[in-house]
Order: C-alpha cells, then structure tokens, then sequence
C-alpha cells in the first residue's frame, strides 16, 4: 500500500458557530492507498488528534479501499473554515464514545448524553429516551411513534416493527434500523416503514430518516389522511415555545405550525391566527426541567408540513392532517395539486418517502457544546439544513480516479467550460425557486418537460451536480445533487406492485415484464394515473399522463450510487441497485433483445441500461451486473453495420419527414449507446469494443456532421437541421484516445468550440433541468482529452 495523505477542509457556510458537529462525508481514495483492514488517523490544523471512525463504501478492482466514509466532529467557526489531515494511523478514542448493547431483542444505545431504549414488546419505535443531567440519566421522551391515518382509522409502526437492524456500532456515531409494517389493531396494515435511528459520540442529539413505502397489497393508490411521527414527552410540554419565524408564546391550546405551500405558513394555539411565508422548519420547547428541540430538513421545500404540540408531546407531521377541501380546485393540478383528493393524499403503489427529522434534548438554561436549544435551536436548523462536509482538495478528488477521467476546474483548457458550466448550475437553482419546484413529491426534481410533467430527473442531474463538486470543492453542487438522489430514489423508482398495479389501464404498449426497480419517465405527478387516460389527454394533451414504468431510454442510477459513495446513505444504494437488478431480469429473459433488430431507439433503450449496469458493478464488483451488461453489447456488436459502422433503421415521422425514409439514427441516440459502450470498455479493455466505438464515430461524422455550421444534424436524414452538439463530444473524445485519428481531433476541437459558444447564448434555457443534466452529465470528461491535444501541439 501507498502512503495516504489527504488535506480535508470543513467549510462552514452559515453564520452560526459549528461545535463538535457530526461530519458524515465520503472521501474518494486512490487505488492501492487504503486497505479494508488499516486504521485512519485524523488530526486538525495544529496537529490535535481527532477521533474517527471510517467505513469502506466501495473498493477498487483491487481490492483496495475506492470510497471510505468518515465520521468524525468539527469545531468550524460562522462562515470559516476547519482543516484536517488523514493518513494511515491508530486513532484516538473518544471521551464518550457511541455504545450500542443488545440483549433479549432489545437494542439500547448510549451517547454519553442521551440513552435511547428499543425494546419490541414496548409501544413505540423508541420506547424511551434520557438524557444526562449530571451523573444521573433523567426520562426526556417516553416513546417515539409512526402514524399513518386513513379514513379506516390508524396505523401505528411499533405495532408491525418486523426487526430491530444495528446497522453501525459507533464509536462516533451509531445507526440503528427499525423496519416492519404499520398496523392498526385487529393485524391490518398500510405501508412498510423504516425508522434509522443516528446517534452521535457526547451530544444529545438524534438523527431521525423515517421512510413510508406504499406496499399495499390491492390499490393502485392509496388515499391517507395524515402520516406523522409523534415524540411522546413524560412532563406537560405546555411551557415556553419558539417555532421558528413567530414570536415565542406559551400554548394553553394545541399548537400547530402548518406549512401550506411553499409561499405561505400558518401558526395556530398561540392566542391567534398568525401567518407567513416560508417556516424554517424548527421548534423549541421548554418542558419542566428540559428543552427540547425538533427541526425538519427542507421543512417548506417539502409542503405540505406541520409542527404541532398539545398536551402529550411533539409531532412532526410529514404528510400532515389536511381540511375538508383544503387544496379542492387549486390550480395547477399537474405541478402541485395532482397529490390531494379532498382531505386526502394519493399515494401510489411502490412510492417511498423519506424524511429526515432532528431531535435534541438539554436540560433548561444549559450551555450545550454544540447548540443552547433555548436560544439556538435555529442556529440547530440552519447546521441540518446545510451539513457540514469533509471535503478533499478538486485536484486530489479528480486524481484518484474515482469519479472518472477529470481534471479539476482551473486549468486553462477547461476555463471557458468552467465558466458556462458555473452559469448553468446557477441558472438551475435559480429556476428552482422561480418556478417554485417544491412539495412532498416534487423537492429535488425539475417541472415542465412536454409542457405538463415532472422531468424524474432524465439525464441525471445529481450526477452532473456531483461532477461539479469534485472539480470545484463547492459543497452546494453537492446539496443540490443530494436533493435530486434522494427525489430520485423516493419517488421515480417503483419499490412495489401488486395485481391491481400490474393489470391497470395505463400499462399497455410493451411486451416484457414490470417490476420493482423499474423507472418512470418524465410524468404527470412524476407516476401518472392520477386522472382517467381519456380524461388526461384531452386536458393536458402533451403529457405522459400513463407513466408506463418500462421505458429503458429513462433510466439512471450514477447519481444516486455517487450520493451513497458520498454520505453512505444506504437507500439511495438500495434504490440504484433495485434498477440494475431489474435490468438484469430482462437481461435474462430469452429472445430479450433491448431493441435491437426492430426500432431506431435501440441506441438509448440499450445505451442507459449500460450506464446503470457498469454503475452497478462498479460499485459492488458482481458478476451479474457485468454478465448482463455483456449481453447488451454482443447484441450492439452484432446489430451494427460491418461496413459504415452505424446502427442503420427507417427512421421514425419527427426524425425524417422525407416522402422515402432515410435509414440511420438520431445523432444523440447513437451517442448514449456509444458511451454505454464506453462505461463497458473501461472496465473490460474488450477489443472489439474499442473497434466498434471507433468505427461508430466515423460513422457519426461522416453521417451527421456540419463542418461550415460546426454542429452535428439531428438524424441521418439529411433535411434534419444541424444542432450544437452536447451527448456526442465524450464518445468523439474517447474514440480520438483510442485510435488518434486527426479527424476525431479536428471535430472535437470545433464542435467544443460550438457547445461553449452555445451555452454563452442560453443561460435561461440550461436552467431547464433536462438540458442542464444533458449538457453537463459528460461534458467535463472532454476536457482531459483537450488538454492531451493542446500539448501534443506543444
């Protein structure tokens, strides 16, 4: 093994002051630096040991360590900076180090400030917390509860809890994982759940992701009346109480702080009806001889949302309770209101959602060490809302390899892409608060593609996000391609079905199986079906109303593999992989053949599932995700045409409207394939991959390419009209690295050349999230190869 050495900076962007705050970051590591069994050692600016603990995400074909995942707690001062150095090395223990027993079934943890108790004969998720006071523990919360109300009545978690899953044992931080199924009494279910329960080394904090999946056995949808998480208190919690944005007040009543839309909140019990916009998502309780603090991330980018408290306790409410007709008739139905049918919410079959929820707990007046909950617990919303990451200088994060073949932004090849490439990510966050791309549903994803559906983010924009963190370092690329992985995940890939699902009108038009893992395209309510199909089309005529989940040329799981290799979330892994597990199903059924041999989209409908199947193998090394990738390119091989080098078919009315159909493909359909091919040949080294990407390229530029506009056309029919090139510049680049014909080299230069000019003239429309992903997704792999060229000029 090498020697590791890597600088990390934890850059603190808010203005309040981080103390001993959780840093949860994965860190690429080169190959050959690391192995699964060495020991991290982790020191701060003036060489104090910092204790740590790491956890290997990914490992290289080696065998060594590709991504580790480091937990540790920073000290960063408002809007400064912390830095730290990893190298090999026994690290230090610390003071109170995360404890995790099991005994009987029951799982008890211990922070050294709060004990959190999950005993499966007790009610609750969590059957108890304490906290420290002194040298003694004190009851600080009786239980935690997940609730999920129908008109049918009420379904509680604990009553279905299936298993109690010690995910990780410390000694900074502990996960443990509740799982089974809301029941009400009587053994009636509605929806799984998972509970994954974060503590932390010394804070008396907890980290709560509670997740409801809609597995229920019959219904297409099913309509709830509210799903909530209740933290039962063990003292009357009516006392001093802030919810962030109002004056403080002390209920007589039942508080509840209501988030409507992403424009307007309302908070009732405190003596009067009081009203605003955007609720940061936090409350603090002084109860008896404690505060209490609870906050809710992305509080109002996820409307609807509620904080309440009475008499018992604390409730988050994730889809909180709603009026009769809260949201009867409210326009527009396909962005927003497709989810409410009138005191109800519509949940599909095979839709997840997740939330994450914070909790802390102090007693009354304490100084904490990282948050005095009494006059901080917004300082506390602020830290969840932008976690602090251990962040890897660009030029060490590109060099490992682990992200591909780039370099970091800054080099004089790359300035002028750096610069369109920065424009575009801003256009896009500022589209997003402009178009008010919010709601339970919708946080995360981007609105408006064929006029009246959620774009399920096509391309990838978490991926192009998170090509962007590695070459700048800037931690809100990696926010935003956070928030589309976790969308993803959620809401896009279908995690169920049931008879009723699977004989539903809206699937029709192929002829191979639906299952869990499958993916929508871009959709009306992200998974169609909310409106009768005739019903649909005549009011919104351009939209996907259907959402059959098996069109292959929409699928993506890179973006979400490089949100776990970067904060070790396992569902979002579960998801990626439940993608590729059902590309292999397919990849297993006799006579499948992606397309090929009967329809121009076979590029794209075999190209994507490639990415998602190297992705896969990339990030677990098994066989069967290369077996089946194998199959799609054998098909490729044998499909393309052995004297052009193209994929030849008649082409579609739209890609040709001549009176006798030209023969061929469109231009970006051929280059999804090609750099499928291209994901599949640089882990292979298969010959006749290379050969085969070669020839395609030829073929692209002698079928498609405009040497006077500087641009490829559209198709292979000659009338089609030239388009700046976007998806074709990687596989050009590639093939040049692997044949180095001056052609490839003098197309790739001028057509670059186009695509940057192209993206000066059209800020507004790349803040459209499919063209940002679609611009960005490879865009940043040329560069390396502009760079060869320019010094072989040298």
């Amino acid at each position: 093994m090498s020697a590791l050495d890597v600088t990390l900076t934890v850059g603190n962007p808010t203005a309040a002051a981080r103390s001993a705050w959780p840093v949860i970051s994965g860190v690429p590591i080169k190959a050959g630096a690391l192995n699964k069994t060495d020991r991290l050692h982790l020191t701060d600016a003036e060489a104090n040991e910092v204790p740590l603990q790491w956890t290997p995400l990914c490992l290289w074909p080696d065998g060594s360590v590709k991504w580790a995942l480091l937990d540790f707690q920073a000290d960063v001062p408002p809007q400064g900076v912390a830095r730290y150095r990893l190298r090999c090395g026994e690290p230090p223990v610390p003071d109170s180090p995360v404890k995790v027993s099991r005994k009987d079934g029951a799982v008890t943890i211990d922070t050294g400030a709060l004990k959190v108790f999950l005993r499966p004969e007790a009610p609750g998720l969590i059957s108890g917390i304490q906290r420290r006071e002194g040298h003694r523990y004190v009851e600080a919360a009786a239980k935690v509860e997940g609730i999920v109300r129908t008109a049918a009545g009420s379904f509680a978690a604990s009553a279905g809890r299936t298993s109690i899953d010690v995910e990780s044992r410390g000694p900074m931080r502990a996960v443990v994982a509740v799982k089974g199924e809301h029941q009400a009494v009587g053994g009636k279910r509605c929806f799984s759940f998972v509970l994954r329960i974060h503590a932390f080394a010394g804070l008396p904090l907890l980290k709560l992701e509670y997740m409801v999946l809609n597995d229920n056995p019959q219904g297409v949808f099913t309509k709830i009346r509210e799903v909530r998480l209740d933290l039962d208190l063990d003292v009357d919690p009516r006392g001093r109480l802030e919810i962030g944005g109002f004056a403080p007040g002390k209920p007589e009543e039942p508080v509840r702080l209501l988030q409507q839309d992403d424009t307007h909140c309302v908070l009732s019990g405190l003596g009067d009806i009081r009203e605003g916009e955007k609720a940061p998502g936090w409350m603090s309780l002084r109860a008896g001889s404690q505060t209490v603090a609870a906050v809710t991330r992305d509080f109002w980018q996820q409307w609807p949302k509620s904080l309440e408290v009475d008499e018992t306790g604390v409730s988050f409410g994730l889809f909180p309770a709603l009026e009769a007709g809260q949201y009867e008739g409210c326009e527009p139905l396909e962005r927003y209101y497709y989810l409410f049918s009138g005191r109800d919410y519509l949940l599909k079959t095979g839709v997840a959602k997740r939330h994450e929820l914070w909790l802390g707990f102090e007693e009354a007046g304490t100084q904490g060490r990282y948050v005095q909950f009494a006059t901080g617990a917004e300082e506390l919303c602020t830290a969840v809302n932008r976690p602090l990451m251990a962040v890897a200088d660009p030029s060490y994060m590109t060099a490992s390899g682990a992200f591909g073949d780039i370099i970091p932004a800054g080099r004089p090849e790359g300035w002028d892409y750096d610069r369109v490439a920065l424009r575009s990510a801003a256009a896009y966050r500022d589209a997003t608060s402009v178009e008010r791309e919010y709601g339970v549903l919708n946080w995360g994803d981007w609105f408006g593609e064929r006029q009246f559906n959620w774009g399920n983010g096509e391309y990838d924009p978490a991926h192009a996000f998170f090509l962007l963190y590695a070459r700048t370092g800037d931690v809100q690329h990696f926010w935003w391609g956070e928030a589309a992985a976790k969308h993803q995940a959620d809401v896009d890939i279908l995690h169920a079905v049931n008879e009723d699902y699977l004989s539903g009108d809206e699937l029709s038009g192929y002829d191979f199986p639906v299952g869990v893992g499958a993916m929508y395209l871009h959709a009306f309510g992200h998974v169609g079906g909310y409106l009768p199909l005739k019903k649909a089309a005549q009011r919104f005529p351009k939209a996907y109303t259907a959402a059959d989940p098996r069109n292959l040329g929409h699928v993506w799981n890179e973006g979400l593999l490089e949100a776990y290799y970067l904060t070790g979330d396992p569902w979002v892994k579960e998801a990626a992989l439940q993608l590729a597990d059902y590309l292999v199903g397919l990849a297993k059924i006799e006579d499948f053949t992606w397309w090929f041999g009967r329809d121009p989209h076979c590029g794209r409908v075999a190209g994507w599932p490639l990415h998602a199947l190297m992705a896969a193998y990339n990030a677990t090394g098994r066989r069967q995700y290369l077996q089946a990738a194998r199959s799609i390119i054998d098909l490729a091989l044998a499909d393309q045409d052995p004297n052009c080098g193209g994929w030849l078919y008649r082409l579609y009315p739209g890609h040709c409207f001549c009176e006798r159909p030209h023969v061929g493909m469109a231009e970006f359909i051929t280059s999804v394939l090609l750099s499928g091919m291209i994901e599949y040949h640089m882990v292979t080294d298969d010959r006749r991959v290379a050969e085969s990407i070669v020839r395609a390229v030829d073929f692209l530029i002698a079928d498609t390419w405009d040497e006077i506009e500087g641009k490829f056309r559209y198709t292979s029919c000659p009338a089609s009209s030239p388009r700046p090139p976007d998806l074709c510049l990687w596989p050009i680049a590639y093939a040049y690295r692997l044949a180095y014909k001056p052609v490839h080299r003098h197309v790739l230069r001028k057509a670059w050349t186009t695509y940057i000019n192209h993206l000066d003239e059209i800020t507004a429309r790349v803040a459209f999230g499919k063209s940002f992903a679609m611009y960005h997704r490879s865009a940043a792999r040329v560069i390396p190869v502009l760079e060869l060229i320019a010094n072989e000029g040298r």
